[in-house]
């Protein structure tokens, strides 16, 4: 055999490996239930967008009450609920922003839409945007076998700028992937006590109606430090962590005082 054709077969099998390696990392960062991105897709662009500084608004959809809707239609109706929204937001998503735009499934009835900023935000276009798109969730129907109700839902949603998250949260935290996600569960959490199906945006009048100040040390490093968590306990056992050592869970950190 010449070098030539072994250099060409070599060559071939370099271009499989690159796709295979390509395949699996895709896979990697893709829910596969949905098909949209997922959770580490989310804090990886997040991230990029982070460090390049690059303008950006996030926005978290949280479906509300869906445990009711597990136990009234079980789990595999549930989850193509769960594939109705996500193709909801994604064709939608798509309409308004063309190809710049990412959705992603995080967990279970959690998703986000991210959507890079050029020039001037308009508050009002998003704020009617994202409403369309909650408005078109709530009129997902699909009937289910023997039950004489369809199954439905409903979705609060918040929302932030990356100029808002670098001002909201003590630093790093509101400059930090899971800053931003700590500031968007307080703006849905404030939707959801609202009356939920609404989207409210992020803001400092947000914090306040649905969190408290705490002044905590962290278990693992003994870094002590302020934070606003949400009334829920819930809420906030996924959104406090430590600025020093990076302790994502309120376990993992001891409440002092309660200014």
């Amino acid at each position: 055999m010449s070098s030539s054709s072994e250099k060409s077969i070599q060559n071939a099998v370099d271009e499989v490996r690159r796709l295979i390696t390509d395949a699996v990392r895709q896979e990697q960062f893709r829910d596969q239930l949905t098909e949209l991105y997922n959770d580490a897709a989310l804090m990886g662009n997040l991230q990029q967008m982070v460090e390049a500084g690059q303008k950006f608004w996030c926005a978290f959809f949280e479906i509300d009450r869906f445990k009711e809707v597990n136990d009234k239609f079980g789990y595999s109706q549930a989850d193509a609920l769960l594939k109705r929204v996500a193709v909801t937001m994604a064709t939608l998503a798509s309409n308004s922003f063309g190809p710049h735009f990412s959705v992603y499934r995080a967990h279970g009835d959690e998703f986000y839409l991210l959507v890079p900023i050029q020039g001037d935000i308009r508050y009002d276009e998003v704020q009617a945007t994202l409403d369309s798109i909650r408005l078109s969730i709530s009129q997902i129907s699909i009937t289910v076998d023997k039950l004489p109700d369809a199954m439905r839902c409903t979705v609060s949603v918040g929302w932030v700028t990356s100029d808002a998250a670098r001002l909201g949260g003590s630093s790093p935290e509101g400059t930090s992937p899971q800053g931003i996600k700590h500031l968007l569960e307080h703006a849905t959490s404030y939707a959801k006590r609202k009356g939920r199906n609404r989207v409210v945006l992020y803001d400092a009048e947000t914090v306040k109606a649905v969190s408290r100040s705490v002044r905590t040390s962290c278990n693992r490093c003994e870094t002590s430090f302020s934070a606003d968590i949400p009334v829920e306990r819930e809420e906030a056992e996924k959104s406090l962590f430590c600025p020093n050592c990076g302790t994502g869970l309120l376990p993992a950190c001891r409440p002092t005082t309660s200014p």
